[in-house]
């Protein structure tokens, strides 16, 4: 092979990785209109958290295998505080496994509230029929969840109510992903307090 030979397809090489770059970006960057596009409406600061967590799973490929990881890590942290938190994280853990993110996400939600109601009752003194949204509201007054997390709450909570209330629910990974990694995070910190 000549030196010439060499130098196109060296040439070639460079030229086809270049256009793929500036395709997948201009893939990226349509995506990223969409979901700007659908976050109108939100409250401003909603928008840009969820877009920069949406931009961060855009990267990032692997987004199942980090919540498997997370999820494992949130089931041994309930191993000696709660075994039935613990068992049903194993259950997230299998749903997210098979695919099933709708019912995952939902049955993180019912932990939440699970533990948002224990602490609400040890809080309080008394046992009582309080609703989720009562007692997100009850938690970021105490502040147990930042504002930040009370937002990630009430979009879990939406997607908890679609899950609950409709009929082959369906929703985008990446949504799917923001809603259990909040979750996660949210679990962690209200345990923490």
């Amino acid at each position: 092979m000549k030196a010439k030979d060499i130098l196109q397809l060296v040439s070639l090489v460079l030229v086809l990785a270049m256009v793929y770059i500036i395709i997948s970006q201009a893939k990226r960057n349509k995506m990223l209109e969409k979901i700007a596009a659908k976050a109108i409406g939100e409250r401003d600061f909603y928008k840009r958290t969820y877009l920069n967590q949406l931009e961060a799973l855009l990267i990032d490929t692997e987004a199942p295998n980090e919540i498997l990881k997370e999820l494992e890590g949130l089931k041994n942290f309930y191993e000696e505080i709660d075994i039935e938190v613990h068992k049903q994280l194993q259950t997230i853990i299998s749903l997210v496994k098979e695919g099933h993110k709708e019912k995952a996400v939902f049955d993180l939600t019912k932990i939440i509230e699970v533990i948002l109601k224990s602490s609400y009752e040890k809080e309080e003194s008394k046992k009582c029929k309080v609703n989720f949204h009562k007692l997100l509201e009850y938690a970021e007054n105490k502040e147990w969840i930042s504002n930040h997390e009370h937002s990630y709450a009430k979009f879990i909570k939406k997607i908890r109510n679609e899950e609950g209330h409709e009929l082959n629910v369906t929703i985008e990974n990446r949504e799917a992903y923001i809603a259990i990694f909040s979750g996660i995070q949210i679990a962690y910190k209200l345990t923490k307090k």
